[in-house]
């Protein structure tokens, strides 16, 4: 907007400029919190932090842009606030680093420049590389439990995690930033080149040259972390090659469910309480079918009672704007140092409406050395029904039963053993998994292993140790 441009062509721009951020605002205040308003979903969050840029640079030099400032300042300071206090990347942002930071480190540089205030000292951010650290290999790939993929390419955000190297000497951003440069080029599609390329652009403006000297600690042994906030579980044994992860509770976190009160800050993508996901040699062996156009239990890895799901198991189609959370949680995660031994308690009793009969049914995962994990679900019903219990995997793993025991897998194989209570006889098989892909699916063919009870029970205690 300098000189050069000549008077005419400035004013010519600067009434455009004006238009546009007049007709942002208003549509931003007809929206109230829905899709382009809404303070966390990717469209809102993004949209938001990208006017606030705009906002900053244009004050001074708009009058309008007075009047955007005092708006927009104010509400991203909102949505921060409401993001996850744990810097786990959030659902609303599709657990993808690039959607979560790349437009905000414009506002940050703009806003850290008019007022010298920094908001990578807020929480929601600063915590995001001892998020990544926990679930990030050295090849800059995640794995974690997630409708976009267990194992996802962590693209973008080389900006955020220089910067917050640079200021704080962050190991776990330091190690982030290596370890996407190291990334082979090969594994590059048209759908993430962008985020991959221009996050590296971005990441060689912000480079202090200063972190090479940094030397980095021993990075602290992985093995059960709980992100309470976002209701997030990870366990990792790199010794063994093994990930379980599994989410429960709101589907953006507790601070997210009380501050982020929109239809579409309040979506499911998935039902399916108890899902979780397995990865042997960081390839997913239980996995998160995804997002799709008819979204059922039938899809995730968790328990049905008379062939029926959880609240909202109607088909709808990607997700549930308003999905009002109904209770299930993680009670308890703990991690035994000195045997090696950790337990994960989840209540998910809530998650199935009150027709289903159950009155209280709690999963527990007992984290053994040497191989093994034993998923205990214990169950009680009003009436007698009948339960059945699903395990997605992908077809390609050639997953077969024998004699009730399920085997997937053709280089590192995942077993499968159930052990149910006295008195209880099941049946075992493979389904397909049937999925309406929507435009995020991957559309790899999915199946599953299916236990069921042989005739209706009025209490359950199933235990599936998983072994490899």
């Amino acid at each position: 907007l300098g000189p050069q441009l000549g008077e005419e062509r400035r004013a010519r721009l600067l009434a455009k400029l004006t238009s546009q951020g007049n007709a942002f605002m208003t549509q931003t205040l007809l929206m109230r919190d829905y899709w382009g308003g809404s303070v966390l979903q990717d469209h809102g969050w993004r949209a938001m932090f990208d006017f606030g840029t705009a906002a900053m640079h244009l004050w001074g030099i708009i009058p309008d842009a007075d009047r955007w400032v005092a708006y927009v300042v104010p509400r991203i300071q909102r949505a921060l606030d409401a993001a996850p206090t744990d810097g786990v990347l959030p659902g609303s942002s599709y657990y993808a680093l690039q959607l979560y930071v790349h437009n905000v480190m414009w506002y940050r540089d703009a806003f850290l420049a008019r007022t010298g205030q920094d908001i990578y000292d807020h929480p929601s951010l600063r915590r995001v590389p001892s998020f990544l650290g926990a679930v990030m290999n050295e090849d800059g790939t995640a794995l974690l439990v997630s409708e976009n993929g267990d194992r996802i390419s962590l693209r973008g955000g080389g900006a955020f995690l220089n910067a917050l190297a640079s200021r704080f000497r962050d190991p776990d951003a330091i190690r982030a930033t290596r370890g996407m440069l190291n990334m082979p080029e090969s594994e590059l599609n048209r759908g993430d080149s962008i985020a991959a390329y221009t996050g590296l652009l971005w990441g060689f403006f912000a480079y202090d040259p200063s972190t090479e000297s940094v030397t980095l600690p021993t990075r602290p042994r992985r093995n059960l972390l709980w992100f309470k906030d976002s209701g997030l579980v990870h366990y990792r044994n790199d010794d063994e090659g093994v990930v379980l992860a599994l989410r429960c509770g709101p589907w953006l976190g507790y601070n997210a469910q009380a501050k982020a009160t929109g239809p579409c800050d309040m979506m499911e993508c998935l039902v399916g309480a108890g899902h979780f996901a397995v990865l042997l040699s960081g390839q997913p062996m239980l996995v998160t079918p995804g997002p799709g156009y008819s979204i059922r239990s039938t899809s995730c890895s968790c328990m049905l009672v008379d062939g029926k799901g959880h609240i909202g198991d109607i088909g709808y189609p990607m997700s549930i704007p308003s999905q009002p959370y109904r209770g299930e949680t993680v009670e308890d995660a703990r991690w035994d140092e000195t045997t090696g031994e950790g337990v994960i308690r989840l209540n998910l009793k809530p998650a199935y409406p009150p027709e289903a009969g159950v009155t209280n049914y709690t999963r527990e995962f007992l984290i053994f050395p040497k191989g093994r994990i034993v998923c205990r679900d214990q169950v009680a019903l009003s009436q007698p029904r009948t339960l059945s219990w699903l395990f997605q995997t992908k077809k390609e793993h050639g997953a077969g039963v024998s004699n009730g025991v399920a085997r997937l897998g053709k280089g590192p194989v995942l077993q499968i053993a159930p052990h149910p209570a006295a008195g209880i006889t099941l049946t075992a098989g493979m389904e397909p998994t049937k999925m309406v892909w929507s435009y995020t699916g991957s559309g790899t063919p999915l199946e599953h292993v299916r236990y069921d009870t042989q005739a209706p029970v009025s209490s359950a205690t199933m235990e599936f140790v998983l072994s490899w």
